[in-house]
């Protein structure tokens, strides 16, 4: 999901550069901006990816993994808030290598998943 921070902040530090070179805002009202900007996005994240995978997929199938879609949202965005509180540079690259491993894990052991029952192709051979 794009994000205010970009990979490294360039948007935060670069977009409101020129207010901290004139004075008008220190680093860190620019860091309660990304901290403000960070908890917008955790509420918008639980609403856009499921709105997204509409146009990929079923809403049956949605349903069927709603756990595991809710738990990768949940497992990049909550270290994404919880970074944006210390740094605004970091917070989405962070943020996103950890709901990525974590999201993995989850994917790997089958968690909120739906089981897909296998069909068995049969062969017809010709003598």
């Amino acid at each position: 999901m794009p994000v205010s921070f970009g990979a490294v902040g360039t948007p935060t530090w670069f977009g409101f550069g020129e207010l901290i070179n004139k004075g008008y805002i220190n680093d860190g009202q620019l860091s309660e901006i990304g901290q403000i900007t960070s908890v917008v996005h955790l509420f918008a994240s639980l609403i856009i990816p499921i709105l997204a995978l509409r146009v990929i997929v079923s809403w049956q199938q949605i349903r069927q993994n709603l756990l595991f879609i809710i738990i990768s949202i949940l497992a990049c965005t909550l270290p994404y808030v919880a970074i944006a509180w210390f740094n605004y540079e970091f917070p989405s690259l962070v943020g996103g290598a950890i709901g990525l491993f974590i999201s993995v894990g989850v994917a790997s052991k089958g968690i909120g998943l739906s089981k897909v029952k296998k069909k068995r192709a049969r062969y017809i051979t010709k003598k």
